[in-house]
């Protein structure tokens, strides 16, 4: 391919489809998520170790693509922000349409002169949040500050075991043994997060509330 018809490669419009299957030798979607989590853990556990980010820390990340390694590099480690430079403004929106969160930005640059202006804007532009729960336990403030913003629940991890921890503390708002009917599961957890009805199936999926003929109640 020459040089032009490799810009067009990565400035057309495109999916999120034909993008994996570009530059992802078509990994499957479903297994993208594990496969940065991999790589990230390869490098910053088993490789450099020394490198891991400090809590609060600002990341730049060259080359995001549609995000899987900012979003896993997040789910583990207390960054304060990281931001993708990238070169493709196809990337940048494919990845801001498949993923969310307050920590993450991304900026488009030429390839040639990084820039530093563009940066410190991203950087100025998120603002001071509440992170974690002041009710939480220190081993649950470890992980909650991942997740939970202003008292709001920003997104599950896709850990099984930080995601327990989540759903665990959103399970003690429920008070025990008292029954709640589903209008009222819902407006407690839309407190949390406004996908009440995934919110409420993963807290009873994982045994954390009871469900019976309509009726909740925390087990």
């Amino acid at each position: 391919m020459d040089s032009d018809g490799y810009k067009q490669a990565w400035v057309r419009p495109s999916t999120l489809e034909s993008l994996n299957r570009r530059i992802h030798d078509g990994v499957p979607l479903e297994e993208l998520g594990a496969r940065a989590a991999d790589r990230r853990d390869t490098f910053f556990e088993l490789l450099f170790p020394y490198a891991r980010p400090a809590e609060g820390s600002k990341v730049l990340e060259l080359g995001p693509g549609v995000g899987w390694i900012m979003e896993a590099m997040l789910d583990r480690y207390p960054i304060g922000e990281i931001t993708g430079l990238d070169v493709s403004p196809v990337m940048i929106e494919q990845a801001q349409e498949r993923w969310h969160d307050d920590r993450a930005k991304y900026v488009l640059y030429d390839g040639l002169h990084v820039p530093l202006e563009a940066l410190r804007v991203a950087a100025r532009r998120r603002p001071d949040r509440a992170r974690g729960a002041a009710d939480a336990t220190p081993d649950e403030q470890r992980i909650l500050r991942n997740f939970v913003v202003d008292g709001r629940l920003v997104r599950l991890p896709a850990r099984h075991a930080q995601k327990q921890v989540v759903l665990g503390y959103v399970a003690r708002r429920f008070e025990e043994s008292r029954d709640y009917e589903e209008r009222e599961v819902n407006e407690l957890l839309r407190g949390f997060h406004d996908d009440t009805a995934s919110l409420r199936r993963y807290l009873v999926d994982e045994g954390m509330l009871e469900r019976e003929a309509g009726v909740y109640r925390r087990a």
